[in-house]
């Protein structure tokens, strides 16, 4: 890329400011990076358990703590998952496919579950008298594998990574 046309590309001044800035090191540690990833899935668990307890302020808190914490591993792992090509080397790349590819063999898991939870629950309902799962439960259930499916990349690369 040619000098000027560098600094006229936003999204290159981002890429070098995330790979090369010196800001927040505390949370580049792979104690802070795995404590980022335990957060965001207990604040995905909380926020969805109390939804459906219908306590709407514990919901806020614990869907404000898991943007931070979402926002603190985008910025913990130099946003790396998150970079076209062009902007990271060869090795990055290599380890962002392999991100993906456990990143998406889990949403796969996922969705498996809810679908099999699914059958099950619709099963005994019908031949059980069990009562049927409601669309509001399903609704909750939609909500956290959304927040999940968006925090899997960076969590996987954030924890498997030794140096980043």
């Amino acid at each position: 890329m040619v000098n000027d046309e560098y600094r006229n590309d936003p999204l290159a001044r981002e890429a070098e400011e995330a790979l090369y800035g010196e800001g927040y090191p505390w949370l580049r540690s792979q104690q802070a990076r795995r404590a980022l990833v335990v957060v965001s899935f207990l604040a995905i668990a909380f926020s969805t358990l109390a939804r459906f307890f219908d306590w709407p302020v514990i919901a806020l808190v614990a869907i404000l703590t898991f943007l931070a914490s979402w926002v603190g591993l985008r910025i913990a792992v130099r946003k790396i998952v998150d970079l076209p090509d062009a902007y990271i080397d060869e090795r990055m790349r290599e380890r962002r496919g392999e991100t993906y590819r456990y990143a998406y063999m889990a949403v796969g898991a996922l969705l498996s579950a809810v679908m099999i939870a699914h059958i099950v629950t619709t099963l005994m309902a019908k031949y059980q008298g069990w009562p049927l799962m409601t669309g509001e439960v399903w609704f909750e259930l939609s909500f956290m594998l959304i927040f999940s499916i968006s925090v899997l990349p960076n969590a996987i690369y954030a924890w498997t990574e030794r140096d980043i």
